[in-house]
């Protein structure tokens, strides 16, 4: 491709830009875009370009999947899946969103699209992944009531409840990422932006302030809370099992409320296990964007272009993880899929199945 070269070196601190960093190189693409020359080459550019695009197919299909069966079967449209529902909505819109915007800036080395839609396209990734993380201590508080107070949990955690905690959710996270969209996230470092990025390139930066507080809010917090939450469930819960076991054992259960209320016991623990999971692969898919977003204003912004788009990206495969992974520990979510694939799906009466 026919393109020329331009040299972009930023003014301000001349020393300070020499010794820390090399002259800016922007290509002129026959787009007439200026945008940073390709990182990578044409055969890596094209095995990653396909993996990203199956990442967001299996994305899509899965978050799809759950979102279809918590509507059709009447048996999951229970209270507790109304978070597992939007929690599907918030992943599907990583997938639709986000990805593909984000995928063409890493694939081709440049963005396509409008400045104010990069800055646009920087709020709606980061208030969908906030969402994301409320979503999840919604969920936690969810398993706490029902493991740790299964007494009162039907009084304590109501429809109403889980409608104000999912407005909260999804309103909080709005409000809390409006600097992204305001620029205060870039305040104090925008000569050094200028000077590391090509006019037609989409590089999120944050300054210290907002990438300390904001790992320590949208990631630390939340897990905290939840790890705390899940070690005082997994406590009780391991309790509870033993008291059941002994009451069977004893004779005791024989009678048929006992029965009742130890499979009642196996589907919340179960549920719980499956949300314990889904926690801690969103940690570990986190964990390294978090970390790298407050490390690189530390080290003069430094951080290899390369390795950002892949924390990045592992970030946002998490949202096409979630889904399979309440298909495959969820045995309710298990047999309403095998029913939508399947004969059954189409007969009479299936919305009302046993699952």
């Amino acid at each position: 491709m026919n393109s020329s070269l331009a040299l972009g070196l930023m003014d301000g601190d001349p020393g300070h830009n020499a010794s820390h960093v090399e002259p800016l190189l922007c290509l002129i693409r026959e787009s007439g875009l200026r945008c940073r020359p390709a990182r990578l080459s044409a055969r890596t550019a094209n095995i990653i370009f396909i993996a990203m695009i199956v990442s967001m197919v299996l994305n899509f299909l899965g978050n799809m999947t759950i979102i279809t069966a918590i509507s059709y079967f009447k048996q999951l449209q229970v209270l507790p899946n109304t978070f597992t529902f939007s929690l599907a909505v918030a992943d599907i819109m990583v997938g639709v969103v986000v990805m593909p915007f984000y995928m063409t800036q890493c694939v081709y080395d440049c963005w396509f699209y409008s400045h104010a839609f990069c800055k646009v396209h920087h709020f709606l990734d980061a208030f969908i992944s906030t969402a994301s993380t409320m979503h999840l201590c919604c969920i936690a508080y969810d398993r706490y009531l029902a493991i740790c107070d299964p007494m009162h949990y039907r009084e304590r955690f109501t429809w109403k409840t889980a409608a104000l905690l999912l407005a909260a959710a999804w309103l909080g996270s709005l409000l809390y990422v409006v600097p992204v969209m305001l620029g205060w996230i870039v305040i104090g470092i925008e000569d050094m932006m200028a000077s590391r990025t090509c006019p037609d390139n989409c590089v999120f930066y944050m300054n210290k302030v907002f990438s300390s507080c904001g790992a320590f809010f949208s990631f630390v917090v939340p897990m905290t809370i939840m790890t705390l939450a899940y070690a005082k469930i997994y406590r009780v819960a391991r309790k509870q099992a033993r008291s059941i076991s002994v009451q069977q054992q004893g004779g005791q259960g024989k009678s048929g409320f006992n029965k009742q209320q130890w499979a009642a016991m196996k589907r919340e623990h179960n549920a719980t296990k499956t949300v314990s999971i889904i926690l801690g692969v969103f940690m570990f898919c986190w964990a390294p964007f978090f970390s790298t977003i407050v490390n690189d204003p530390w080290i003069d912004f430094k951080t290899n272009s390369i390795f950002w788009d892949i924390v990045n990206w592992f970030g946002h495969v998490n949202s096409a993880i979630n889904p399979y992974l309440y298909g495959g520990f969820n045995r309710t979510f298990r047999n309403a899929i095998r029913i939508m694939f399947s004969r059954k799906f189409w007969q009479p009466g299936s919305r009302s199945a046993e699952l």
